[in-house]
C-alpha cells in the first residue's frame, strides 16, 4: 500500500475494472489493512490511507487497473476499534470485520468523514473537490 500511496495510484486486479470505472473523479478511497505485511502473523486492523479519486478512467498495467489517487499524505493510521461505534452499520463490530475481509467496500459519505476527521484532525476544504 505504501507504494501505491508515494506513486499516487490506487491499483486492483483485473476483475475489480467495473468497480474501478464506476469510481467517480472526487469520490474518497480508504484503505484498510488487516496486517502489516501480507502473511505477518500480528494484527494491525487499521485504516492506513485515504484520498480521493482524481480522474474518471481506469488504466490498465499487465496485470491491474490503476487510478490517480490525490492521498492525503497528512493521514495518519488510525485503528479500526476507535472509530467502529462511530461508523453506520457499528453496532456489530464483527460485521466490519467481516465487510471488510472482502476486499472492496462501498461506504457512506458520513463514514468516508468520519475517517478523515480521525485521520486528520484538520478537516479537508470542501470547495478543492468540488
Amino acid at each position: 500500500m505504501l507504494t501505491s500511496v508515494a506513486r499516487g495510484v490506487l491499483a486492483l486486479p483485473l476483475e475489480f475494472r467495473d468497480v474501478m470505472a464506476a469510481a467517480g473523479e472526487s469520490d474518497g478511497v480508504v484503505c484498510y489493512s488487516a496486517r502489516a505485511r501480507a502473511g505477518d502473523p500480528e494484527r494491525i486492523q487499521e485504516f492506513t490511507a485515504i484520498g480521493r479519486f482524481a480522474d474518471a478512467v481506469p488504466l490498465r498495467s499487465a496485470n491491474a487497473w490503476q487510478r490517480r489517487i490525490d492521498w492525503d499524505h497528512a493521514a495518519v493510521p488510525v485503528g479500526l476499534r476507535p472509530v467502529a461505534r462511530s461508523l453506520d452499520g457499528a453496532e456489530d463490530m464483527y460485521a466490519w470485520g467481516r465487510r471488510l475481509r472482502e476486499g472492496l467496500v462501498e461506504m457512506s459519505r458520513g463514514d468516508f468523514e468520519v475517517l478523515w476527521r480521525q485521520m486528520r484532525p484538520d478537516p479537508p476544504d470542501e470547495r478543492r473537490y468540488r
